[in-house]
């Protein structure tokens, strides 16, 4: 560590010498009287003296004074030096290794260089010492936030008490002096045989020259629990941690309580923490866009309900809201530009996004298993009373209103009720640059509106606390209006949430259509489901392993056509429907082994269609090593789907397998300022169904085994407090493998890499830069009867955003802004084609530059 001497002084005397070297510098030709300041002269040092005190050194109490004679030739170049006195043998090795990389400048005497000796005279104390070692590197740092809103807390108190010192062997000094020179650390205080020191502006706290011995810390915050923890210090690591701090009151729907996250590891669970990503990616009414911020993640481009997960496909995903399975929470059934997330997400606190841990968990879900449970959002400012509050988000593509209340604050029972609204304007200006025409699409008509309204409430009895969430949707098309939504209740035991059960339901409904030539394409597909689900967590507690398990039943319906119409008046049509029951019963078993993870699933479901029965049997096996902060894991196993039901499948044809054999390994590291992520994988299906290439159903002659590999990898990089960058690319190959040798897989995507730079004032004003490069997926083309790609896509986006979301006023809680400017460049990008009645290739494109403006604001009521 660089320390600040005490004192140190030079002294100089010349060694007279009459055969110079005339290389050497010569004394410079000056006029008048200033030559007389260059008459004699000393030598002066004209680079750093490089010495650095070791920290161990300080332990040992090694201090005192020293001399150090240096002989300095006319070139100014040290000749000799040697200690005069020791102090340590490895102090004085470093004090003498120092002056090797000195440099001066020669001496003068009467305009001559000459030969010189000078002495440094160094004197080491101990309290200069500590109070000069503000930027040696922590031992230990972290950061204190709002376990609710993840705002840093400013001025909690952390104190520090060491448990035994003899656990240092490197220590030689008396503990009660040694904590005393802790104390004159800056920014660390002794008192009471503890060290104490507050977190700054940003919730930020760091100790210095600690010794490496076993220590308790307590935060504490005006408003919240006092949080503790304890862990072994060593010398060679800094501990880096996270307090998440909970307040006096609880206002969640979910038990929760304090939790510190030590961030120099990782953790095992796959929580995606919405305010705290936000704070990474920018504010967004979208939950879709917090999920594409996942490594493994590749979105189709602007559809936020076609997401692709391991050159997998769209259906390979299931969304669980609070326990009801859902296919895809989207407004208007992915309609070409009006793809909008139904799921509010100023009532979402955080989402559970499985995707390394897929194999044998959920059956038809071979990509991502999504889940969400709806929260009752407080606002961060827990030290006042709780009262209503009001949530509102005001921007140009949608409006949303929140409203929660406490129906019973003894018992900790609240109410939230939700609005949301499309906005008809943005919608026809989206519409307007797509470029398309009144007679592309016909029945329902063009996109015009949507609302949300959602009731979340959560109830605590005596024995059993229950939570309800309703969520009720509504598509305004130009003839045409559909509803759809879900409701579903939870309930547990008060005080044990190791036995959840949740039952509920959902209707949805999914549109498609298209043009080709004379002939109008129009499908739509409902789907209804109900579901009962027992969740049981910790069965074991203690054992020898943990384990967990789940039981679900569910009866589902769907029914759906497509429709062909010409202009002289000939209609066709194609129809399917299916009933059908299943039982999925999902067993996790895990155990850890120091720093190894072993984790398996195992997956049995039996399906009853109604005239047959089948029975599904899928593994799963991870391994994980998770050290500091790096973390090396293996997933393999099977995942089984069956053709899914926006293909239209038939009865006999939805009963049909196709297993996805899944290897996954990856490599994660992860410090204060870089993340890195790399994920190579390997995806086998023993067949998959195409597609009919004009009706857009399932083609059932159509089965081919499908191959692919690839690798994605992610980057960030914090450059200063104020700044940070992340990329994240992705490599692919799959293809459909044919006794013709292999073709086009119908949702490849070779490649693509997004990338962002992030800049922030005081945590107040933030501004980014966002860049995607897309390979275009493919399409059918009905001139050359084959697959070709769509070109390839490019974007830009700048949002500038202000955030305050934590002012402690009586009314007003949250305030924060932003400008989004979508695409300023105007890249032209098409999201797909039609083809006209002279079979012209019509793109549809997506939107070119777009503002969406707005404020969030949250009040007391």
């Amino acid at each position: 560590m660089k320390v600040r001497f005490l004192f140190v002084f030079i002294s100089f005397f010349f060694l007279p010498e009459h055969s110079i070297a005339t290389e050497c510098p010569k004394v410079p030709k000056l006029h008048g009287d200033s030559i007389l300041s260059y008459y004699t002269a000393p030598p002066e040092m004209i680079s750093d003296f490089d010495f650095a005190y070791p920290a161990w050194l300080f332990k040992q109490g090694v201090q005192g004074d020293i001399s150090l004679k240096i002989g300095i030739n006319q070139c100014g170049h040290v000749e000799y030096h040697f200690l005069n006195g020791t102090l340590h043998p490895f102090l004085d090795s470093l004090l003498l290794s120092a002056v090797k990389n000195t440099k001066f400048t020669p001496a003068y005497d009467s305009g001559v260089t000459v030969k010189s000796e000078i002495d440094l005279h160094f004197s080491f104390r101990l309290d200069t010492i500590a109070s000069s070692s503000k930027t040696v590197l922590p031992d230990l740092r972290g950061i204190v936030t709002d376990k609710v809103s993840k705002k840093p807390l400013v001025g909690a108190t952390v104190n520090l008490q060491i448990e035994d010192w003899t656990k240092d062997a490197e220590l030689k000094i008396n503990p009660k002096e040694y904590l005393a020179l802790l104390g004159r650390v800056p920014g660390q205080s002794s008192t009471s045989g503890m060290l104490s020191t507050c977190s700054d502006s940003s919730g930020r706290f760091a100790f210095r020259l600690l010794p490496a011995c076993p220590v308790k810390i307590a935060i504490l915050a005006d408003g919240y629990r006092v949080a503790y923890f304890t862990d072994t210090l060593k010398s060679t690591r800094t501990i880096s941690l996270e307090c998440l701090m909970e307040p006096y009151v609880d206002t969640s729907i979910v038990d929760s309580s304090h939790e510190i996250v030590t961030y120099g590891y990782f953790s095992r669970k796959s929580d995606i923490e919405m305010e705290k990503r936000q704070v990474e990616i920018g504010l967004t009414h979208f939950v879709s866009k917090i999920l594409l911020s996942e490594p493994a993640v590749q979105q189709v481009p602007e559809a936020g309900s076609a997401l692709l997960v391991r050159s997998g496909t769209p259906f390979d995903n299931r969304y669980l809201i609070q326990g009801v399975p859902f296919f895809a929470p989207f407004h208007f059934g992915g309609f070409s530009y009006a793809d909008f997330d139904g799921l509010m997400i100023s009532a979402i606190q955080k989402v559970h996004m499985n995707i390394d841990n897929i194999a044998g968990r959920y059956l038809d879900a071979s990509g991502a298993l999504i889940t969400v449970e709806p929260e009752i959002i407080r606002s961060s400012n827990k030290a006042l009373k709780q009262r209503a509050e009001l949530a509102i988000d005001l921007g140009t593509t949608e409006q949303d209103l929140l409203l929660s209340f406490p129906v019973d604050r003894k018992k900790k029972s609240y109410l939230e009720l939700g609005f949301t609204r499309g906005d008809k304007h943005s919608l026809q200006i989206l519409k307007n640059q797509s470029h398309l025409g009144s007679d592309v699409f016909f029945g329902e008509g063009y996109p015009e509106g949507f609302l949300n309204f959602t009731i979340n409430g959560s109830f605590t009895g005596n024995r059993m606390k229950v939570g309800t969430f309703g969520w009720f949707a509504y598509d305004v098309y130009s003839y045409k209006r559909y509803p759809w939504g879900m409701g579903s209740v939870r309930a547990r035991p008060k005080n044990n949430d190791n036995i959840i059960v949740k039952v509920g339901g959902s209707h949805q409904y999914f549109l498609s259509g298209k043009r080709v030539g004379y002939n109008l394409f129009s499908k739509k597909v409902d789907y209804s489901n109900a579901v009962t689900l027992l969740e049981l967590n910790k069965i074991n507690p203690g054992k020898l392993f943990d384990l967990s398990a789940d039981f679900q039943i569910e009866g589902m319906q769907w029914k759906g056509s497509v429709v062909q119409k010409d202009p002289i008046g000939f209609d066709s049509s194609y129809s399917a429907s299916g009933k059908e029951v299943s039982v999925q019963m999902h067993w996790n078993a895990g155990k850890t082994f120091g720093f190894f993870n072993v984790n398996s699933n195992l997956l049995f479901a039996g399906i009853h269609y109604g005239d047959a029965q089948d029975f599904i049997f899928d593994p799963g096996f991870s391994i994980q090593f998770l050290k500091e902060n790096i973390s090396a894991e293996l997933h393999i196993g099977t995942a089984t789907s069956r053709p899914d039901i926006r293909g239209l499948p038939d009865k006999n044809f939805r009963k049909e397998r196709m297993r996805s054999y899944l290897t996954l390994a990856r490599i994660r590291y992860v410090n204060r300022w870089l993340k890195l992520d790399v994920q190579p994988y390997l995806r086998f299906m023993d067949r998959y169904p195409g597609f009919d290439t004009f009706l857009f159903v399932w083609d059932v002659n159509r089965f081919t085994p499908v191959r692919a590999a690839g690798i994605d990898g992610y980057s960030e990089w914090q450059i200063l407090k104020w700044l940070s960058v992340h990329c994240t690319g992705h490599l692919s190959d799959s293809k459909r493998v044919t006794t013709q040798g292999d073709s086009i897989f119908e949702w490849h995507v070779p490649w693509s890499w997004t990338g962002g730079v992030h800049l922030s004032v005081a945590d107040r004003l933030h501004l980014y830069f966002d860049i995607v490069k897309s390979h275009g997926l493919p399409f059918y083309d009905y001139n050359t009867y084959g697959y070709e790609y769509l070109p390839n896509y490019s974007n830009f986006d700048i949002s500038i955003q202000f955030r305050n979301g934590n002012i402690k006023h009586r009314y007003l809680t949250r305030f924060d802004a932003y400008v989004d400017v979508k695409n300023p460049f105007r890249f032209d990008n098409v999201k797909d084609y039609f083809w006209d009645i002279h079979m012209r290739k019509q793109p549809v494109l997506l939107g070119s530059m777009y503002f969406d403006i707005g404020v969030r604001v949250n009040f007391r009521l």
